[in-house]
């Protein structure tokens, strides 16, 4: 695979044209990655981004979330999931992220999901780390979520700024904490946000990422959020040893070791009364093992991954291009 491919490529996943050796190199990170930007490779490569079949398949989600950092105005009234690190990657493509900058993306930011006309919007923090991005000078190299937004005040400032911005539009807005190692961290976060909130409008709801196989069984230390979204990649990273998701031993991983785990933790979520759960990525695909009937105070519901509808109204030259590409290489030419 050639080198020289990473995140910063959505910047320009909607240009006319991909060399054959880009389409292998993105085929190969799109059965591989589990960032949220996959499924839009995926369908670019495979020619099937139809944008009045993914308008009707979006119409149909009722109040599931969507995943999708670069919001597009074809597709409004629906509630729409941001990832903070993705929006950042948005406005600064291939350079660094320049702190004097910010109040130009919030605003830009600000007018984008006004102009989508949400439902409601759940804002997850920056789960920003050095292995997959690059557009932030390290101040703390080995940490990331949680532990990275503490250590971080800017970059933890910037969120809290741009859900300030989005809470100005009157749009329902919840937020969501990323990669919590320990108690500690949410309850710093939780504190933070509610202080800076405390006079003006506020997050609707604030909730947890559970991507650590220590999030399922300390439960009980998380009772202070409203609702909780499993993060399936990382644990199941974690559950194997650590795997790097981008390389192919993760292939072998299976989801099934999950089945147990997210089982007990639904238990215990139940428990405390009240709460949502989101499944998202292949954990949907799981979700007929749990025993879903058997959850009587929890409400369960999907973060929906069907694309990420990035540049998604200038595809359509570029769709054919590619095919031809593509029919090219088929033949040998």
């Amino acid at each position: 695979m050639p080198v020289g491919i990473d995140y910063s490529f959505v910047k320009k996943i909607g240009r006319a044209e991909f060399s054959l050796e880009e389409i292998h190199a993105l085929r190969s990170l799109a059965v591989r990655d589990s960032h949220c930007d996959a499924i839009l490779k995926e369908a670019l490569l495979d020619g099937d981004y139809d944008l009045d079949s993914l308008g009707r398949q979006i119409a149909q989600l009722g109040d599931d979330f969507i995943l999708n950092s670069f919001p597009c105005q074809l597709f409004t009234a629906t509630n729409l999931l941001i990832r903070s690190e993705f929006l950042l990657l948005w406005h600064v493509g291939d350079g660094r992220l320049m702190f004097s900058d910010i109040d130009t993306i919030i605003d830009q930011t600000r007018r984008h999901i006004s102009a989508f006309k949400p439902r409601a919007v759940m804002y997850r923090l920056c789960d920003y780390n050095s292995t997959d991005f690059h557009f932030i000078e390290e101040t703390s190299p080995s940490s990331r979520g949680a532990a990275r937004l503490i250590a971080q005040d800017e970059l933890l400032d910037f969120d809290l700024r741009t859900i300030q911005a989005i809470l100005s539009e009157d749009i329902p807005l919840d937020v969501l904490i990323p990669y919590v190692r320990f108690h500690e961290e949410l309850e710093i976060l939780v504190n933070r946000l509610r202080t800076r909130f405390a006079s003006s409008k506020r997050p609707r709801r604030l909730g947890m990422m559970l991507e650590l196989p220590a999030n399922l069984f300390e439960l009980d230390c998380y009772e202070g959020v409203d609702f909780f979204v499993f993060g399936p990649a990382d644990l199941l990273q974690c559950f194997y040893g650590g795997l790097n998701r981008n390389d192919g031993s993760f292939e072998a991983a299976s989801a099934n070791v999950l089945i147990e785990p997210v089982r007990y933790a639904l238990s215990r979520i139940d428990r405390q009364g009240g709460k949502t759960v989101y499944f998202t990525k292949h954990l949907i695909e799981l979700t007929s093992e749990f025993a879903l009937q058997s959850l009587e105070r929890t409400q369960v519901q999907r973060v929906y991954v069907p694309c990420q509808l990035a540049g998604a109204t200038k595809l359509s030259s570029g769709k054919r291009k590619m095919r031809g590409q593509r029919q090219k290489g088929a033949d040998g030419n």
